[in-house]
């Protein structure tokens, strides 16, 4: 126990403590500019005092086949895997 709480003030101590901090180190991580919207986005990690800003290593690996897909292509795709999947119909509204 005394190790994974070692680990996790680690973890935290190298969380950023500010936006610019965080914009430089997505962009280190990632190799791309942070998303559309990534300062509202910090603004709430501030106000509701979230802890883990910086490692979100899983979703970005996760997301990665979508990231070069445009808006359009993107819906299309959402749209046929929902006709072909009753049990999707419903994230298209």
């Amino acid at each position: 126990m005394a190790d994974a709480e070692e680990n996790f003030k680690r973890l935290l101590s190298r969380q950023s403590t500010t936006l610019k901090k965080a914009v430089t180190e997505y962009e280190r991580r990632y190799g791309r500019n942070p998303p559309k919207g990534f300062g509202q986005w910090w603004d709430f990690v501030q106000k509701h005092n979230v802890k883990i800003v910086d490692d979100y290593d899983a979703l970005f690996e996760d997301l990665a086949p979508f990231w070069d897909m445009s808006g359009e292509e993107f819906r299309t795709r959402v749209a046929v895997v929902c006709a072909n999947t009753s049990s999707l119909g419903c994230i298209l509204g």
